[in-house]
């Protein structure tokens, strides 16, 4: 990606096709003039000479021919997004309209911009470091209002006050370490007792663990909060997933086995981004080969869930498949639903004390419309336990957080050793604080802003 801060940019801020509406944005050095030089505003001579933050209608001229009738945002550096000058302007949102107003602007002197090169210009030019940059593209992918507030928490630097903290530690610590290096035989010298030292280094990687605990409950939220529906064949898990997506997504037959494959699909529930799962029922008499490959693929499943809905057929109560199924997702959030609660005879709830163990025991019916909003209430309140602080992190961010920690470790392991190496201690520290400046951005590589910034949609 180019990375020339000295080039005007241009693009699409809006999606591209037939709208009432579309937003062309530029930024750059040279933003003011290009649109001073196709712009003829109503009311003043120079779109150059007007105040910051201020809206003047017009018309796009191509020469003498005039193109489309437009409002032309004017935001002056440094005080805008990207710290450079920035013109927004709205025109009609026909394709045609568009092509040639881009086409226009890139004639007198703006480039066509990359993916996520206005956010990438913000980053660069100190406007927001690189997680809260990345947070951007999280925000406007964000599939629940969770994610949406989530997005927005990093963006506001909450991810960035800790690794501030974090990194603050390290390097007080390093300070010490390399001033023992320098001068541990200068007695004037008051340098850091070796246990406060370890005391910094532990507060510092329970920190580092603390956000990755917390991302990976976050993980389901932003993604979609995965809840996988288990049972004995024909228990009624496709019946119960349609259900719970009020629709007709799973084929419903009361022969065995009808599901052979995983099913999902998404729904939003209120702020919640919830993926329910249907699986292949295990336990199948007499299974045949596709039959044993769909069982496995069902506790594959089972490990991959967030929450596990553990389906227990009334009328046939607790088998062999639900003592294999239990046991199977035994360290798994979960509930006990017995389905076909509209049945006069079968297994009740006070049956499976014994074996329910701390699992909440739900009795629903898909026939009658009972227990369904108990039911969903329960998954809800799953998903609000998912974590105290809900912090957004992405798979790089997560990788490098690893790191850190690990290379923390590495120090207080060195630390607590007699004799202590100061000198391999000290690298240690750096890589484990080059690991931290890859996340806010202050280690830079370009090949990882390549990567970061290629994801954007073009226009941000």
């Amino acid at each position: 990606m180019t990375t020339s801060l000295n080039d005007t940019i241009v693009a699409l801020s809006t999606p591209f096709g037939v709208s009432a509406l579309a937003v062309i944005r530029l930024s750059g050095p040279e933003a003011l003039s290009i649109t001073n030089r196709i712009f003829s505003p109503s009311r003043v001579k120079n779109i150059k000479s007007v105040k910051s933050y201020t809206v003047h209608h017009g018309r796009i001229k191509d020469g003498n021919k005039e193109v489309d009738e437009v409002m032309v945002a004017v935001y002056k550096a440094p005080h805008t997004y990207t710290a450079q000058d920035i013109v927004e302007v709205t025109c009609h949102g026909g394709g045609v309209i568009i092509s040639t107003l881009l086409e226009l602007f890139s004639q007198n002197g703006a480039r066509p911009a990359e993916p996520g090169e206005f956010t990438k210009r913000a980053f660069l030019n100190g406007k927001m470091d690189l997680s809260q940059a990345e947070s951007v593209n999280s925000l406007i992918n964000a599939g629940s209002r969770r994610a949406l507030n989530g997005a927005l928490k990093i963006l506001n630097g909450s991810l960035r006050e800790k690794t501030e903290k974090i990194k603050s530690a390290l390097f007080e610590v390093k300070a010490n370490i390399d001033a023992d290096i320098e001068w541990g035989d200068t007695e004037e010298l008051e340098i850091i007792d070796r246990s406060d030292i370890i005391d910094l280094l532990d507060a510092a990687r329970g920190s580092v663990e603390y956000i990755l605990d917390n991302s990976k409950a976050y993980a389901g939220i932003y993604s979609g909060f995965r809840v996988v529906i288990i049972g004995r064949p024909n228990a009624g898990k496709s019946s119960l997933f349609n259900r719970l997506l009020c629709e007709s997504r799973s084929i419903v037959n009361n022969i065995p086995g009808t599901t052979r494959d995983v099913i999902e699909s998404e729904v939003i529930s209120d702020r919640y981004l919830i993926r329910y799962v249907d699986t292949a029922g295990l336990g199948l008499e007499n299974p045949s080969e596709t039959d044993i490959l769909s069982a496995r693929k069902s506790v594959e499943e089972i490990e991959a869930a967030d929450f596990v809905i553990i389906l227990i057929d009334k009328e046939k109560g607790v088998g062999k498949p639900e003592k294999d199924i239990l046991k199977i997702a035994s360290g798994k959030k979960r509930v006990i639903v017995i389905n076909k609660s509209d049945k006069a005879e079968g297994v009740a709830k006070k049956d499976l004390s014994a074996v329910s163990g701390e699992s909440k025991i739900i009795e629903t019916s898909c026939k009658a419309d009972t227990g369904l909003e108990k039911l969903k209430e329960e998954i809800k309140h799953q998903i609000d336990k998912a974590g105290p602080e809900h912090i957004m992190v992405s798979v790089r961010q997560k990788n490098s957080f690893n790191e850190t920690a690990r290379g923390i470790k590495r120090v207080i392991d060195i630390m607590e050793t007699s004799p202590v190496s100061y000198e391999v201690a000290s690298y240690e520290l750096s890589e484990a604080i080059n690991y931290i400046g890859l996340i806010d951005g202050t280690v830079i590589k370009e090949d990882i802003l390549d990567r970061i910034f290629s994801d954007f949609c073009i226009g941000k």
